[in-house]
Formats: structure tokens, sequence, C-alpha cells
């Protein structure tokens, strides 16, 4: 028996299994979908695929529904390969595979998404059962760009990174510098950049590993290719395209973290629970609206807020939120059409009735790239190559087969009996909403992992939510899940001595943080202290703790509140460990608790300064409004300083508002006046920020614990400094500033020198300013500093 016709005996098999054997519809579907993958020869292909998805799933191994266009084949729902009904759905086979893309653009890729934590496990697997000799991850080649090029060779050419940051920004989406005159003129001025740029572009900068292309062979590599190692790993000394060119089986084998949530959640539910195969729980589609934190595609960003606009009801409107997120559909005007039809606030209309049972589902709007290939068969009448050549051509852009395909699909409809001048309209509304529709095999998959997310949030939270937690990544994930934990009634507790583990852990609806996420106390010592207990009191638990537990980790332990169930005070068994008579006041306990765990428990240390009782009346923004800015601007922020570290000639302070964390930059002069404020335990400060998304710099700062020191710094957020400037400005026809952050120095010629800041408006400050002649000594109090309209600096004076 050759391998196509083991191919058609497994999928007929298969077909059986999933309850078609006498389903006409399936079967046709069935045969035609083999007999185009016989004419590229390419059973082979799927045999392989099929193998790895059933041996990694016999191992315990859980694998996504599938992804991508292969979910629209009936061959690979047969053989296991997805769990996506393809007829059911109505997805289109030739968007996956046609004999025009086989003969074309090659083979499409099978997608098989598995569990992030056991990615690795699969590649082992796959090297073992195909031979180390035949089994390979492929290359990614990153190029240099214009834009890479003139940043590379600036930091040659000693040009700042800031500057040449800010020039290839100014390209945007330009892939040409001569399009920019921005760009041109700082090339004038780098004349070595200038002559060097071009001769990189195209050259292959570095290397990567594939994020999934893993290719197998049928002879030992050294008959068909070269190797390469690639961050310790050896490598097909080739890209994924050139190894589709060459005709490589490719399987591209993708780790995502929602299938490592799911396999944990469902090891913590005590019964035996197996997730749902059918999608159409009212229960799940309530959780989904009420939140969507932690589900697959939904937890953040444009897909977020198109299903709280959308509040999905059932699994065809789950699957549309995906393609809906997408920036064409918003800019095309479906994405608002849809919405509004789903709430009755718009009528669905038609173009011709023949297009209600194609796009009835959709409320009329062209969403998918396969309802524009169905337009193509069932409204005009053409092939599902055809089809899937239009698709591709208005994807891509390519005005060819817009010429080519025109008179045919108006041919086709008019011989369907459709009038000319509704088919042409019809053509134009597939052309531009065709450009930016999207994948429905794909949005189907990833609703499917959405939806079954959604189920173990509805009726296994506590499971769900503790998974979830231990496989997030970044502190703001995290404190948004706890957050929400607490929003929900649960309570969240100080890492425990007798409960925690290396994980998450709910017990009696508290939520309890590891010990591991204790500043200074690793999986070592919490293993030994999980082995050892459980410990009835503190001398108890000195007395049988292991040597991996020292002197270090019992602070940070004591500190984090983790033995506060022993009944005995912070400060005393601190002290007996430190040896050291040590007294804490509520701040000082709060403080050091923070500066462990990074979390606020029960009480956020910053809600102890009420900036409107010391007269600061500005507006004060979260640090994760912060980070989703993406607009360069100015901001005040209420932190605490994590830790504070010191450069070459500026500081990094790492600040958290008990929610999130940032870095800030710390220019050269707040050093000077703020260092040791800086370096003190969970120091409170109020600052004064501008920048976008994760970059900010410190403006100026309030540190809050020693606020008589600074009742200059409150003059100018409190608007009594900036009422003087404004007074000046009116009365002055050059420009007026306020001097601030003043720091004096000796130039290399041992000239006196003062740096500062000049404040020239509320929110607009000029910074690393200098004067090198005759600076004016000992500035204190607030001054003025008078510029004309070309920036020349006149003079300073202090205000009266």
């Amino acid at each position: 028996m050759d391998n196509h016709q083991y191919l058609v005996d497994k999928s007929f098999q298969g077909l059986e299994k999933r309850g078609f054997k006498d389903n006409p519809q399936y079967i046709e579907r069935l045969v035609k979908e083999l007999d185009i993958i016989k004419s590229g020869d390419l059973a082979d292909f799927f045999l392989n695929t099929a193998f790895i998805c059933q041996k990694s799933k016999s191992n315990g191994i859980r694998l996504g529904p599938g992804r991508g266009s292969a979910a629209g084949s009936l061959v690979c729902y047969c053989l296991k390969i997805t769990e996506i009904d393809p007829i059911k759905h109505k997805l289109v086979f030739e968007r996956f595979l046609n004999p025009t893309r086989i003969s074309s653009i090659g083979l499409a890729d099978i997608d098989t998404d598995i569990d992030s934590t056991k990615r690795q496990k699969v590649l082992e697997e796959v090297k073992k059962d195909f031979g180390l000799d035949k089994s390979f991850q492929v290359i990614n080649h990153l190029q240099w760009t214009e834009k890479l090029a003139i940043k590379d060779l600036a930091r040659l050419d000693g040009v700042s990174f800031r500057e040449s940051n800010n020039v290839t920004k100014a390209m945007g989406r330009s892939k040409h510098a001569e399009n920019v005159p921005k760009v041109m003129e700082f090339l004038k001025r780098h004349p070595f950049i200038e002559k060097n740029y071009k001769k990189l572009v195209g050259l292959i900068k570095s290397y990567s590993v594939h994020a999934g292309a893993v290719i197998t062979l049928d002879k030992p590599v050294e008959y068909y290719d070269s190797l390469l190692k690639v961050n310790d790993l050896i490598c097909l000394d080739n890209d994924g395209k050139t190894c589709d060119a060459l005709g490589f089986l490719k399987n591209d084998l993708l780790g995502i973290k929602p299938l490592a949530v799911f396999e944990d959640a469902l090891n913590l539910i005590e019964e035996d629970v197996k997730l749902p195969q059918i999608y159409d729980d009212e229960e799940v589609f309530k959780t989904i609206n009420k939140s969507q934190l932690g589900l697959f595609q939904l937890g953040a960003g444009a897909t977020g807020s198109v299903c709280r606009m959308l509040k999905p009801e059932n699994f065809e409107e789950l699957a549309a939120v995906v393609a809906l997120s997408r920036p064409g559909a918003k800019s095309g005007g479906d994405r608002e059409r849809y919405i509004d039809c789903k709430h009755g606030k718009r009528l669905v209309s038609y173009e011709h009735p023949d297009l209600e049972p194609i796009l009835k589902e959709n409320y009329g709007a062209i969403i998918y790239q396969e309802d524009v290939m169905r337009i193509i068969t069932d409204f005009a009448g053409l092939t599902p190559a055809d089809a899937d050549n239009i698709r591709r051509g208005i994807s891509k852009k390519i005005p060819e087969i817009f010429e080519e395909y025109y008179p045919k699909f108006i041919r086709g409809c008019v011989s369907r009996g459709i009038d000319e001048e509704v088919a042409i309209k019809v053509w134009d509304k597939i052309g531009s909403s065709g450009a930016y529709s999207f994948n429905k095999s794909h949005s189907v998959a990833y609703a499917m992992i959405a939806y079954l997310g959604g189920w173990l949030k509805t009726y296994y939270p506590s499971e769900f939510y503790i998974a979830s937690l231990n496989h997030a990544d970044g502190e703001s994930k995290r404190q948004k899940i706890l957050d929400e934990l607490v929003n929900e009634g649960y309570e969240l507790a100080n890492p425990n001595i007798n409960i925690s583990t290396c994980k998450y852990a709910i017990t009696d609806n508290k939520v309890y943080l590891p010990l591991t996420s204790i500043k200074g106390v690793g999986i070592p010592a919490t293993v030994a202290i999980m082995e050892n207990r459980p410990f009835r009191s503190f001398k108890d638990f000195m007395k049988h703790k292991t040597s991996k537990v020292n002197a270090k980790i019992v602070k940070a332990l004591i500190e984090a509140g983790a033995l506060d169930d022993f009944n005995k005070p912070r400060d005393e068994m601190y002290s007996i460990v430190s040896g050291k008579k040590v007294k804490w006041d509520e701040t000082e306990k709060m403080s050091r608790e923070f500066q462990k765990i990074n979390i606020v428990i029960n009480e956020n240390l910053l809600d102890k300064y009420d900036l409107k009782q010391i007269g600061i009346t500005k507006e004060v923004k979260s640090l994760a409004s912060l980070k989703e800015n993406s607009e360069y601007s100015d901001f005040y922020i209420k932190v605490m300083c994590m830790k504070f570290t010191e450069k070459n000639g500026y500081g990094i302070a790492k600040v958290s508002d008990g929610f999130n964390t940032l870095n800030l930059t710390v220019p050269r002069e707040l050093i000077e006046r703020y260092g040791n404020d800086l370096n003190k335990i969970s120091a409170p400060l109020f600052c004064h920020v501008n920048g976008q998304g994760d970059f900010y710099r410190i403006l100026s700062l309030i540190y809050l614990d020693d606020l008589e020191k600074y009742e200059k710094e409150i003059s100018f957020y409190t608007g009594v400094a900036i009422k003087k400037l404004e007074k000046f400005q009116k009365a002055s026809d050059i420009k007026v500033g306020l001097v601030r952050d003043i720091h004096y120095f000796k130039s290399r010629k041992n000239n006196d020198c003062v740096r500062y800041n000049v404040q020239i408006s509320e929110n607009k400050i000029l910074t690393g300013k200098m004067n090198c002649v005759n600076p004016p000594k000992l500035l204190e109090g607030d001054y003025i500093y008078y510029i004309d309209r070309d920036n020349v600096f006149l003079d300073i004076v202090k205000i009266i």
C-alpha cells in the first residue's frame, strides 16, 4: 500500500469516528480534498503531521484545536490534526490548499499549538522518531534595513542613541531615507553613515531560531543541506521560505501558554474533568462578557475592546470578535456595521438576495477571507481555485489579478441572472472589504481556545485563576489577576511558612503568594522549608530549618509577613535573627513588606500621603496608564522607589504605585539633590515625568517623607511659581522660564559652570542647559530665566 492510499484509509476511518460515515456532504468534501492532496503528492506531509500530533497526545501533551488555514481541512479534522469541523463552521479548504496554490506559492503550513511547557519535549520526540540526523529546526535571517543600518552605523560613528532613534522614527513606515528630509539632513551631517548605510541593506545582520518550524527529512541531512549553530542549537542553514522552496516537509510546532494554563487548572481540579467539545453554554458567554482577563486573545488591546462592545452571545459572534479587532475592519467600517446590526441599531442589508446565505451570519458585513471566496464561488460561479487567487490578489494588492478576474467575475454573475450593475457593486465591495478581511479558520480556532478558558473560569474559577497566576509573565499581568480575584470575593494573603509553595495557591478563599515571590527566597530554600514543615512556632522554625535557609532568607521571610502565624511581632523576630534590637513603626513594617513582595496585600503605603492636604492638586496617573500612553507627554505620579541604580551620568529608579512597576531615568542634577532619598526603603515620591510607553524621565520630584525641606518644589506643583511665571511672560515679549534643578560643576578648563532645567510652562521644561561664563552663585528660591526668540540666554534674576 502506498502512502497516499494509507492516507485515504486513515481519513475515512477518522470520518467514521467523527460520526459522519454515511453523510454525503462530508464524503464528497473528503474525496475532493484527498484528490487535491494526491495531485500535489502531499500524503507524507499530512501523515507526518498526524503522527506528531497523535504521538504528542499519547504522551499526555495538550494540543490546541488548530490554527490558521489548515483548520479548513476535513482531512486534518479526520486525522485529528485539528478539532475543528470545517463544514459546520463553513470553512473553505481552498483557502488552505488548491492546485494553483501548490504550483505557484508552495505548500501552506500546518501550525500546531502546543502546551508551552511541553514544546521542548515534543521537539525531542520528533528528533527521536525521525532521527537525529533527519530532524532539525530552521533559522530566521534578520537583514539590515535602512533604519537598522543607520542606527548601527550611528553607534559606530559616536552618535547618541537618542539622536539616531529620533531620526529613524521620522522615517515611519517609509523604507527609504531619501523620502524623509529630516533623515537626509542627518546623513549630510554624518558622511560616514551616508556613505555606508546602503551597503548594508539586504545583508544578513543576525540569525535566530524560527519560533515553530521543524523540518523532517527522508535521508540524513548531508544529502540536502548544511547546518548552522544558533544559540547553541544546531539548525538547518536555511530559513522557512527557502525550506519550502526546496520541498522539505515543514511542521510549525508553536508553544502557547493558554494550553499550559488549561492543563494546570485541570490538574488542580479534584474530580476527573474534561474540557467541553460543544461551545454553546450561555453561562460561559456571560463570564466572557463580564471580564476578558486571562482569556486567549481577548484579555487586552483591540480584541478586548471589541469584545466589550459586541458582547458575543454565541460562538459565531465570539469568532467574529477576533476578526473585527483587526485595524482594517475598523477603518473599512465593517466593525461598526457588524456591532450596530447585532445590537439592532442598524438594519441588515445586502446588495443582492443571493448574498444573504453567505453573509447572514455576519449581518451583511464581509469580515472573513472565506466570505470573499464564497461570494466568488457561490455568487459568481467561479472555481474555488479562482476564489483563492482573487482572495490572495486582493489581500496582497496585486493589480494584475484585478485586471484578469474582473471580467470573469462580471460574466459569471451575469450568466447567473444577476444585473451587471449589481455585479460591479459587489466586485467593488469585495475589493475594498477583502483587502483587510481575516482568515475565518484562524478566528474559529482562536475563539475555541478563548471559549475553553471562559468555561474553566465559569465553572472552576479558583483553579483557573491560580493556573493563570502561575503562568503570568510580568508583575503587571499578575497584579491584574490578583485585583480581579479580590473583586470576586477572594482575600489576598501574605506568603505563609506552613501553606505557601513555589506557586500561588488558594485555601479557604484566600490567595497565598508563593514563598518564591519573596525577594531573596529561591526554590532551594522553599523546597527545604516544605520538606520540614509544619512549624509550630518561631522557635520551632529556627530549630528545624536547614542550612539552605540562612539568616538572610529568614529576615526576608519575616519582612514579607511569612511568619506572622507565629503571633510574634516582626521586629522582635528580626531582632533575634540579626542580633540587634530594632523597632519598626507601621510605616517601616509596610515599607519592608512591600520591598520584599512588590505587592500591596492589605494597605497601600502611598495612601498615607494625601496630596491635597499638602497643597498638591495635580492629577495623579497610574503607572498602567503611563505604559499605555503612546505619545510623548508629561504626567504626575505618586510612587514608591523600590530600587535605585546610578550609572554614567544618570540613574535608574524602579518605582511602583502598588500595582505596577516602571523604570524611570533620573538626570544627574536630581541625583545630586535626592540620591539619599531615592536609596531609602520604599521611598515615597511625587514625581513630574515625561516620556511614553515604557520610557519616562523624572523632571522633578518631592520626597513625601520630608515635605518641609522641599517647599520650593511644592510651589511648582501648587501653581505659586507658575503664576509668577505667567505674570512675567505677559510683561515681556521674549521667552521667560523658571530655573529648576540647579547643579554646579567645573568644566574641563576648570571654569565654574552650572546646569539646570528651565520650566517654560506648567508642562514644558527645557533640559540640560549650561552657562560657563560667570554662572550665578548659590541660587536659592525661585529664579526667572530670560530667553530671547533665538534661544540665546540673556539673564537670571530672582523673583521678587
